[in-house]
């Protein structure tokens, strides 16, 4: 009885092998990978930022919806060559996360580069995947300011609160975190631990990154699993998934005390970096970029969920400080998800970029109109409208995003 089955059981063994064997071999022919793992190709380590985009590094981004080239320039960021020196009368400068950056577009489709042939001045496109804007902060000090733009213009976007509390990403890259001390911000975590820090905390990390490294399969059945919400759960509560904080207590009517304080950090971050850039004479401006389920119809009936909570807060931030302010939300709500988005991805695909263009390029035209070339001609805030994409005079009020009576 016993030897029968040990013999199933080393058929059922053997089986098994073929079968992940054969799985294994289609999934490498197919190149499955994520596209955070297609991306770490142009990451390095940096002490202060955490990592970087690898100064005059070239290569394909690919995934099943994308296949686009990627270079980065010799300062460090995905975009032309610019020197220190202005070619052109104004030059605007865009920081922010893999949304700017442009994930799974070419670098001619992204929004910055339809702003920079819209307003005929340069752009340059500082995005940097996974910042957050405490990163963002840093990185344009260290290498924005010396190419002396006129306007600065920061995208913002849901998951920056998170990233702005976290000093590890789960990427495997640490990361600098700002804290609130009496009023006043207080850089931490730097140098920033190298990734092998983070590595080789313990067994668990070190087997997960040898599965990632070796096996297509496991990349696999891991996003499998991550769709499932009860085995997620299972596996944070065991400590094998890391549990990145509850992504939609951002959207909470009442907010928790670690949404509290990631907004005041937030709030902290956007305001010196206002005052920094105000005392030299240079326009700041803020950019609200919605999440797809901002765009996704929601049930109005949950009085504890709002979804436009974080774009309400923001403005408010802004508005308090008296910062240029643009939620794109509800321009961008007039079409479907899978129409600006990627079908399986939370980016934006080459038509987000364009409306999300269009949406700024008209915007900044307005808002400055008597500071740089972009408009000689006054613009009412009625004739709005006849720049824009499209009308939204029926589903939304322009003074209620957007306050223009602020600012025209």
């Amino acid at each position: 009885m016993k030897i029968k089955i040990q013999k199933r059981l080393i058929i059922w063994g053997i089986a098994i092998l073929i079968f992940f064997g054969i799985l294994e071999g289609i999934l490498r022919i197919s190149g499955i990978k994520t596209g955070d793992e297609m991306l770490k190709q142009f990451f390095t380590y940096e002490p202060l930022l955490g990592w970087k985009l690898i100064p005059n590094k070239k290569g394909r981004f690919k995934t099943k919806e994308f296949d686009i080239e990627v270079k980065i320039n010799s300062d460090g960021f995905r975009d032309y060559e610019y020197s220190i020196v202005k070619k052109r009368k104004s030059r605007i400068i865009m920081l922010g996360d893999s949304y700017l950056w442009g994930w799974g577009v070419e670098l001619e489709e992204t929004f910055s580069k339809y702003i920079e042939k819209d307003l005929k001045c340069e752009v340059i496109n500082m995005g940097v995947p996974a910042y957050g804007t405490d990163q963002e902060y840093l990185f344009f000090m260290r290498k924005g300011l010396k190419y002396s733009p006129d306007i600065v213009i920061l995208c913002f976007y849901t998951n920056d609160l998170w990233d702005n509390l976290r000093t590890e990403q789960p990427g495997g890259y640490g990361k600098p975190k700002f804290v609130n001390k009496n009023g006043k911000l207080y850089l931490t975590n730097v140098p920033v631990p190298p990734p092998s820090f983070y590595q080789n905390k313990n067994f668990i990390t070190r087997t997960k990154i040898f599965l990632r490294n070796h096996f297509a399969t496991y990349i696999f059945l891991r996003n499998l699993l991550k769709k499932n919400r009860i085995i997620v759960h299972i596996l944070q509560k065991t400590k094998i998934m890391k549990k990145w904080g509850e992504y939609s207590n951002i959207y909470r009517t009442h907010l928790s005390k670690e949404i509290k304080n990631g907004w005041e950090i937030t709030e902290m971050l956007i305001t010196q970096l206002n005052n920094f850039l105000t005392a030299k004479g240079i326009i700041f401006m803020v950019v609200y970029l919605p999440s797809r389920e901002q765009i996704n119809s929601f049930n109005a009936k949950n009085t504890q969920i709002d979804l436009h909570m974080p774009n309400k807060i923001l403005k408010k931030i802004c508005r308090k400080n008296n910062i240029l302010f643009l939620d794109t939300t509800p321009f961008l709500c007039k079409y479907s998800p899978n129409k600006i988005y990627f079908k399986t991805d939370n980016h934006f695909n080459s038509f987000g970029h364009l409306i999300v263009g269009k949406i700024l390029s008209k915007f900044i035209k307005i808002k400055l109109k008597d500071h740089y070339h972009f408009s000689k001609t006054h613009i009412s805030a009625n004739q709005v409208y006849s720049f824009l994409p499209f009308n939204l005079l029926k589903s939304f009020s322009l003074y209620k995003y957007f306050s223009l009576q602020t600012f025209l």
